[in-house]
């Protein structure tokens, strides 16, 4: 078949598919699936095991328990596995969550935590406002902008309003300028779909298509490297958390200002742990594939 897709660089072979790949589900009798009925059969034989209790003990407290845990029981069953639609999606997660567990999952969550940027930053915690606390009671505050772009003959005006930002800063505090070039997935995406074309037995249609996508990305201009611009306000040193956030209230706003008159803009400060410890991580790892 040929492609109608008017993208360049894809296979010239292409196939209808749904937009919805759904599991081919089990044969239905009068209604219900085997699969269904088998849960419903478990379901009463551990129904039957609740009860037996009861033929051994008479007591009004032993009654009421047995009545608790069974009505429990089948409160699950009516929330899991009363339709085959919730039959479905318990199986479903019960697989996800036992392949995950038993790290069968070849693709992990990408993940950022403190722990990881610790071997590269004394990093000892990040406080509720985007407060960073290292490991000698220093504080400090990640904040991101998008620099000016200064032509030549502006450049000499444009170092004076960077020096009247310096000038302004009170006398414990400082800044850094940090400017790293962002990392991107190129490499590892090519070794994949090289891996994925090379396996036994692959599909011509398939190694062609999957071939049309590595030539795209391989042949990708990226001599345009992505940059992320930040500065690392530090607010000194203090034994107590409640002096160095004092201290942010104080000295930050006037940061902003200065910063605005000199032409930077989307000022922002990173409050959320995550999005701190990615910036770290990419300041840690300033590498374009």
């Amino acid at each position: 078949m040929e492609s109608t897709s008017s993208q360049t660089g894809l296979s010239v072979y292409s196939a209808n598919a749904p937009k919805v790949i759904r599991k081919v589900k089990d044969k239905a009798y009068g209604g219900a699936t085997l699969k269904s009925f088998g849960v419903v059969v478990g379901w009463v034989v551990v129904s039957v095991f609740i009860v037996l209790p009861l033929a051994f003990f008479e007591s009004t407290i032993v009654e009421c328990l047995v009545a608790a845990v069974l009505i429990g029981w089948w409160g699950l069953y009516y929330k899991y596995a009363s339709t085959e639609s919730k039959l479905e999606e318990s199986i479903l997660f019960l697989k996800f969550f036992f392949d995950g567990y038993s790290g069968l999952h070849t693709i992990a969550r990408y993940d950022t935590d403190l722990k990881f940027l610790e071997d590269v930053f004394p990093l000892k915690n990040i406080h509720e406002d985007g407060l960073i606390q290292f490991l000698d009671n220093h504080y400090g505050l990640l904040i991101k902008f998008v620099p000016p772009q200064v032509q030549d003959e502006d450049e000499d005006a444009h170092g004076l309003r960077m020096q009247e930002v310096i000038d302004g800063l009170a006398g414990n505090t400082s800044i850094k300028f940090i400017a790293t070039s962002k990392q991107t997935l190129r490499k590892p995406l090519l070794e994949k779909l090289l891996k994925m074309m090379n396996k036994r037995g692959v599909n011509k249609k398939v190694y062609e298509y999957l071939y049309s996508i590595y030539e795209m990305i391989r042949d990708k201009d990226t001599k345009d490297i992505e940059w992320t611009f930040c500065a690392f306000f530090g607010l000194g040193v203090y034994d107590d958390l409640q002096d160095a956030i004092d201290q942010m209230d104080s000295e930050y706003p006037g940061l902003v200002d200065s910063l605005t008159d000199a032409g930077m803009k989307q000022i922002s400060k990173l409050t959320d742990r995550m999005k701190i410890a990615q910036e770290y991580r990419q300041m840690a790892l300033p590498v374009v594939i």
